[in-house]
């Protein structure tokens, strides 16, 4: 039996986990989707799940790429406390405003979308499963061990139910393919030998990922496998071998998306190259993960099977239309959105049953938080023009897919502020529409503050990147004083970090605030112009 490296090891312990987790989620017998009379359990949008490679990178001292943040992994890393979920439906829509000035003295008003849902996640119904392991080779020649299937057999039989099924693939070039949908318990129980056999020449190990994908789009559209629903989980350093062009490989995507093959991708290694695996999952509604460690892996792995194989609705679209006296401004935290005046659609195909239960439940990590959706909205007239009647500040129709039931649902909502059109109160008395639930608006200003340190020192403005900081921990600070968030501290803990970097390499810089912040003054008493 030849020797596991760390990360093998680690992708095959993963693999077994989610099968684990699996098997719990899926019976032969499913019952009726019913109320889990625990605290809700966010809802999560596929995509990217994290910003572990921006953070790997700022916690070895280095300056990200401001694409390495992506806001909607950014936002799934945060568990955001909701009112419970008494909807009456799979996904409950809780929309928010607060209204503040920002750090320029400019009036900040800014909508968030939060989802949770009462369903229990034991009680759904699901096909049995087939799970396609695609599994780069991780050791560079020539030390270069192998697993053999026995290995992957052994740890796999030990996870998953019966119903299920399990193929795969390595990357090799050629593309080795280890089993066909097999039962677990067939697998377990038959001696392979060691495989590649030592008698043959070993494959080159340059990873072939793209014919890797085409082999497990085929066995996937096997007509014997029609009851299954399939899933690819890849394993990769965004190596692409021989076939590079990423318009093959988005036309690859196309078609295992309209097969209904979802492709879930963790990203490994330091030089992990994200830019075509991300987009793969993006286009076949699969999830992307970025994995630290193998023991992070590990925990990626439980995140999607707490997640990935949990739809609870399908073609979601929130529809802002602002009120007389705003526009649309920028939008954060949609897949996919279009923004036409007054007007914003933000759509994502699938969500799913988060992770967490609560902004304090980080035991398996902060990935599966849920997020949400953030849109701004900007005033028309002047100041002086204003009127400081309330006023209505945006109407929200939120329409889905019920994934268990196939009803559509669509709710309606409109938010307003006591202030009028356009109008800010102090620093230190922000307006919250709801204010025992105003931690979305704190990880926006922080996701903001983040995305301005690593774009400005790109830009070749030390000073302004070397201000952000500064700027925020006031905020941060009276935000601390009444709330205690994990996440909100880890946010500002690499906001830090970040700065220190920065002002290392940019030695007897002073810093200058940037006119064009985009985050909100909350609470402190302070301007910096």
């Amino acid at each position: 039996m030849t020797h596991l490296g760390d990360w093998q090891t680690a992708i095959l312990r993963a693999a077994a986990a989610f099968g684990l987790l699996l098997s719990i989620a899926c019976s032969s017998e499913p019952e009726e989707p019913t109320l889990s009379g625990e605290p809700s359990r966010s809802v999560t949008q596929g995509g990217p799940q994290d910003i572990g490679q921006f953070r790997r990178i700022v916690e070895t001292n280095g300056v990200p790429d401001p694409e390495l943040l992506d806001e909607v992994g950014f936002f799934a890393e945060h568990a955001v406390d909701l009112p419970e979920a008494e909807c009456g439906h799979a996904v409950c829509v809780h929309p928010m405003l607060a209204v503040a000035p920002r750090f320029d003295g400019g009036n900040w008003s800014m909508a968030f979308v939060g989802l949770n849902t009462a369903v229990d996640p034991a009680t759904l119904p699901e096909r049995p499963r087939h799970l396609i392991v695609i599994a780069e080779g991780l050791n560079t020649p020539p030390d270069y061990p192998l697993p053999s299937f026995a290995d992957v057999a052994e740890v796999i039989a030990q996870a998953l139910s019966p119903e299920d099924r399990v193929s795969v693939v390595f990357t090799y070039s050629p593309p080795i393919l280890g089993h066909v949908a097999e039962k677990p318990s067939a697998i377990a129980t038959t001696e392979f030998p060691e495989w590649p056999p030592s008698s043959e020449p070993r494959p080159n190990p340059s990873p072939q990922p793209y014919e890797a994908l085409v082999i497990a789009g085929d066995i996937a559209r096997r007509s014997e496998l029609s009851e299954y629903g399939h899933r690819v989980l890849w394993f990769t350093r965004g190596n692409l071998g021989g076939i590079r062009s990423p318009e093959r490989y988005r036309g690859l995507a196309e078609d295992l998306a309209e097969a209904e093959v979802a492709i879930t991708v963790f990203g490994m290694g330091r030089g992990y190259r994200r830019e075509v695996p991300a987009a793969i999952a993006d286009i076949t509604s699969g999830n992307h993960y970025y994995a630290e460690s193998p023991t992070d892996l590990i925990a990626a792995v439980k995140t999607e099977a707490e997640t990935g194989f949990l739809p609870l609705a399908r073609d979601l679209e929130l529809s802002f239309e602002a009120a007389p006296g705003y526009r649309i401004g920028n939008v954060y935290g949609a897949r996919r959105a279009v923004v036409s005046g007054n007007t914003a659609r933000l759509m994502t195909p699938t969500v799913f049953i988060g992770a967490r239960k609560g902004s304090t439940d980080v035991g398996s990590g902060r990935r599966g938080g849920g997020g949400g959706f953030f849109v701004e909205f900007l005033a028309d007239a002047e100041p002086g023009a204003r009127s400081p009647a309330p006023a209505d500040v945006f109407t929200l129709t939120t329409r889905y897919e019920d994934a268990r039931t196939g009803e559509r649902v669509e709710q309606s909502s409109t938010l307003s502020t006591p202030l009028g059109v356009g109008q800010s109160p102090a620093p230190e008395e922000p307006f919250f529409s709801d204010p025992e639930h105003a931690k979305p608006f704190m990880m926006l200003n922080l996701y903001l503050a983040l995305r301005a340190q690593v774009t400005l020192f790109q830009a070749g403005d030390c000073a302004g990147a070397l201000a952000i900081e500064p700027m925020m921990a006031p905020v941060y600070d009276a935000w601390k004083s009444s709330f205690d968030d994990p996440d909100i501290d880890a946010d500002f803990t690499l906001s830090t970090r970040l700065s220190h970097t920065i002002s290392r390499l940019c030695a007897r810089v002073a810093p200058a605030p940037p006119f064009d912040f985009g985050g909100g003054c909350m609470y402190p008493s302070l301007r910096f112009w």
